[in-house]
């Protein structure tokens, strides 16, 4: 079994809901750290949750435009 990581870590990822911010979301969650998802769009943001959870992660979702 090997170490994660990123255990007892929380990562924030502004822009969560597609591309590379999911892709980092992804990575994340794989080497242990519980994930944080920020985007506008909640929909897409609570599909790249789940998916997150259904592989065994942790993951929370907050919409906010951090651009303003």
């Amino acid at each position: 079994m090997s170490e994660k990581k990123l255990a007892g870590k929380i990562a924030v990822i502004t822009g969560g809901s597609k591309g590379l911010g999911r892709s980092m979301a992804s990575a994340l969650m794989r080497a242990g750290a519980t994930i944080a998802l920020v985007s506008r769009d909640k929909e897409k943001l609570d599909a790249v949750a789940t998916e997150l959870r259904n592989g065994g992660g942790q993951a929370e979702t907050f919409t906010a435009d951090v651009s303003k």
